[in-house]
């Protein structure tokens, strides 16, 4: 049996250590859904995921121990796509299928650390996307799912290099980005509250309940308006409503103070801009 050919790309990067190292005890990988108004055959899905794993390095990736560096990225040779799998559910039932990924982790082992399936009937797709935290965050799904759209639609993609660590591109960026921002002037004050000892759940692999909720253009316009004037992000809004409303219908967290720690990408609005729109090539995993 040959040996797949295995280089490391780079040491992990801070985030990316914790999240592989709290991941060992609780998987936090996630799932994003896609839902097209026609059918896609699944061969052109499975050239289209190939396409995209060979643009970001990230996608062809396993974790390995290093005595030195800690946890490395090394690219595994062998990888030529995502996995894909074609179920057989009504793509209107993708929420249950959905909690099925979550309910199965990663082994952070084997590349790649990201899969696909594929549900569908006459004129409806949906497919689910679904990454471990320690190869991509919410706004480098969107790029993948980005680019999935385009090699569905034909265009090439190009293949970028491996990205550095999240530290090394705001040391490189947040100085021209944040030129004259005052952290000290404009935060809040910290909420002691903020500072106590927290409990997580174990994982144990039960099957999560997944819901889903559609805002009105009217209402999602509103929601960013909101989000922008309060220097949050959408995610982070969404995220604290869902933690409120828990908390006013749960009697065991009713009288307890619910904290979101959300470690969304660490970027200022400019530099987003950028990333996705002006220099999207340098983006991705």
């Amino acid at each position: 049996m040959t040996l797949p050919e295995q280089r490391v790309i780079r040491p992990l990067g801070a985030l990316e250590r914790l999240f592989y190292r709290y991941s060992e005890a609780h998987p936090v990988h996630f799932t994003l859904a896609a839902e097209f108004a026609f059918e896609i055959p699944a061969e052109q899905l499975r050239h289209a995921l190939a396409k995209v794993a060979q643009r970001h390095a990230l996608l062809q990736v396993r974790v390995g121990e290093a005595s030195q560096d800690g946890p490395i990225f090394l690219h595994d040779s062998q990888v030529v796509g995502l996995p894909l799998s074609v179920s057989d559910a009504d793509p209107r039932e993708w929420p249950f299928v959905a909690a099925e990924e979550l309910a199965a982790p990663f082994d952070r082992q084997t590349a790649p650390l990201a899969r696909a399936i594929l549900l569908r009937r006459r004129r409806h797709s949906v497919v689910l996307l679904t990454l471990d935290h320690t190869v991509a965050d919410g706004i480098s799904a969107a790029l993948v799912l980005r680019d999935l759209i385009l090699a569905l639609n034909g265009i090439g993609l190009n293949t970028l290099p491996p990205p550095p660590s999240q530290e090394s591109m705001l040391a490189r960026h947040c100085a021209a980005v944040d030129s004259g921002y005052d952290d000290a002037a404009e935060s809040p004050a910290q909420d002691a509250r903020m500072n106590r000892v927290s409990s997580v759940r174990p994982f144990d692999g039960v099957t999560p309940h997944v819901a889903t909720a559609s805002l009105t253009e009217n209402a999602t316009a509103q929601l960013v308006s909101r989000a922008r004037a309060q220097r949050s992000t959408v995610h982070s809004a969404l995220v604290s409503a869902t933690a409120r409303v828990r908390r006013q219908i749960s009697r065991r967290l009713h009288t307890c103070s619910v904290a979101d720690q959300l470690p969304v990408l660490d970027r200022r609005a400019r530099e987003l801009r950028r990333l996705l729109h002006v220099d999207a090539d340098r983006g991705g995993c």
